[in-house]
């Protein structure tokens, strides 16, 4: 549930920031065109991936909420991607999150809540740097409340 940080850069901190991830773990481009993204119980609310729409090897792509209309179930929920023979290809159940807050994966195929939001690049877990790595950051504003956007952070060189 995005809250305070404008995770898609769309001007505001709303309902559209929230996302869904996908990593191609093979060693060969996937093409995942006319898939699908489920949210909810089987065949619930549902987003077909475009055609044409190609992930390379080791390529991340994030879909916004803006992009997709799903909306994820503060409360918990059911997200499933299904190929084009509407084979299940992954899902993940989730609890509760705290705003701002998500649901990674990391490469040993375990689920963290706890590890920093980091969309469109590596779910690392708290305090290890890495290069792109969005966190927010607070920017002053005139009555001294601050807002909170997104920012890149490049790992230390060496």
């Amino acid at each position: 549930m995005p809250k305070a940080v404008d995770w898609d850069g769309g001007g505001k901190a709303n309902a559209a920031d929230e996302w869904i991830e996908l990593l191609n773990t093979t060693r060969r481009p996937l093409d995942i065109s006319r898939w699908q993204l489920e949210t909810g119980r089987a065949g619930g609310t549902v987003y077909r991936v475009p055609r044409g729409t190609v992930l390379r090897a080791g390529a991340v792509l994030v879909f916004y909420q803006r992009q997709t209309r799903l909306t994820l179930e503060d409360a918990g929920g059911l997200v499933r991607l299904v190929d084009r023979s509407n084979k299940v290809v992954d899902a993940v159940r989730y609890a509760a999150l705290s705003p701002d807050a998500s649901y990674s994966r990391d490469p040993k195929d375990i689920w963290h809540s706890d590890w920093p939001p980091s969309p469109g690049s590596a779910n690392l877990p708290p305090g290890t740097p890495g290069p792109g790595r969005r966190t927010p950051t607070v920017t002053p504003t005139p009555d001294g409340s601050g807002l909170v956007t997104p920012t890149a952070t490049q790992a230390p060189s060496g």
